[in-house]
């Protein structure tokens, strides 16, 4: 009996790279939030590289709307798991191969894993402030006016697709993701 695993049903059994994405911030700061149609730019990228990726989109219940619109581009290729409990939302984390995220709490809930992590920060709240502490595999990419001019209107679509694609290769590329058949029980 129990519960069935984290992931059971909702994601291929030969899926690789397993990706986290956390799309949004706290309401309160919308300006640190990546555009979403860059996410599903990258995502796109990412399955070119690596078609058996798939990805686990995190967010609060707040950013269904958000989070629905990625999975029904990403199709098959995604799970939405907005909404969750932070408890349920770790576990299914200590899955992930990689994690894209923005700025946000369950970003830093993620620096907690040995798991690589491509961080995207505003210049208002830069990785040298708010990123994660001695994490053995963090990829930061901090917005290009840090330091410089930086409001709440300089826009996270600054930070380009490239950019992040080239961290998010860099880091499948030095931490190889697991062998898929040995994530669930």
């Amino acid at each position: 009996g129990g519960p069935p695993p984290p992931l059971a049903g909702d994601v291929p059994a030969d899926a690789s790279p397993l990706i986290g994405l956390q799309v949004a911030s706290f309401p309160t700061r919308p300006y640190r939030d990546w555009p979403i149609e860059q996410f599903e730019m990258l995502a796109r990228n990412i399955r070119k590289r690596w078609s058996r990726s798939h990805f686990l989109i995190y967010g609060s219940a707040d950013d269904r709307t958000r989070t629905r619109w990625l999975k029904n581009q990403l199709a098959d290729h995604a799970t939405d798991y907005a909404g969750l409990s932070l408890r349920e939302t770790a576990a299914i984390m200590q899955l992930t191969d990689l994690y894209v995220g923005v700025d946000t709490g369950p970003t830093h809930l993620m620096s907690t894993f040995d798991i690589p992590l491509v961080g995207l920060y505003h210049c208002l709240s830069s990785s040298h402030h708010t990123g994660p502490l001695e994490h053995p595999c963090v990829y930061v990419i901090d917005h290009p006016h840090l330091g410089k001019n930086c409001t709440e209107r300089s826009p996270m679509a600054e930070i380009t697709v490239d950019t992040v694609l080239a961290q998010v290769e860099r880091a499948l590329t030095e931490h190889p993701p697991r062998d898929p058949s040995g994530r669930l029980p």
